[in-house]
């Protein structure tokens, strides 16, 4: 069986004395004898977990997914090289809020 995680820091395991051992996908993926897949990612917003669960999808087939989202302030947008660009408002002394309010509220 293939099991496929996605999501924030809580995916990942952030703040685990051992990430790899003892998040949740890997106590599932033991429990079950499962392999497993971790996309969890710190900082991730929606957008992030929806854009990298699809493109793992697309090319990779699993029989179950666990899409764990985050708060909905936490965005993704693509700039002008096409890149994704990561904003949380909760970080005040970030400079992406300059770029966010420049790019998005022209």
């Amino acid at each position: 069986m293939n099991l496929l995680f996605s999501g924030c820091s809580y995916t990942y395991g952030d703040e685990l004395q051992n990430v790899f051992k003892e998040r949740f996908s890997r106590l599932v993926g033991d429990h079950y004898g499962a392999k497993t897949t971790n996309l969890g990612q710190c900082g991730a917003s929606n957008d992030n977990i929806s854009r990298r669960t699809i493109e793992f999808l697309d090319k990779n087939t699993v029989d179950i997914a666990v899409i764990q989202f985050t708060v909905h302030q936490r965005i993704e947008w693509f700039n002008d090289e096409d890149k994704p660009v990561k904003f949380t408002p909760q970080r005040i002394s970030n400079n992406i809020q300059k770029i966010y309010y420049r790019d998005v509220y022209r």
